[in-house]
């Protein structure tokens, strides 16, 4: 993928469990941490170039207790969709994935 100029790689969907069940769409319609962890359990994006990604939808997700601190997921980045009557519930959900990444950020 590096070699390809493909810097995040987008691994699922971070959508509620409740709406998807595991045993209708599989892990990654709503990837949990503990199945991550068991794909791609310490990959570091600083070693590797690689960073990887999950998709919250705006009214198909539990991202308040889905979207962990970053420092207890192995994700680097957290990809929010939403229709324009949801951009209320979006902003709230980047706000608050914003605050959890609390990596230094470059100045």
């Amino acid at each position: 993928m590096l070699a390809a100029g493909i810097d995040y790689m987008e691994i699922g969907y971070k959508n509620s469990p409740r709406l998807f069940p595991k045993k209708d769409f599989g892990p990654w319609r709503h990837c949990d941490e503990d199945d991550l962890n068991r794909v791609v359990g310490g990959h570091s994006s600083e070693k590797t170039g690689l960073k990887l990604a999950a998709m919250a939808d705006a009214g198909k997700s539990e991202w308040k207790e889905q979207i962990v601190p970053r420092e207890q997921s192995v994700l680097d980045m957290i990809r929010v969709a939403f229709y324009a009557n949801q951009v209320s519930e979006a902003v709230e959900m980047i706000h608050h994935v914003h605050v959890w990444d609390t990596r230094p950020r470059p100045t």
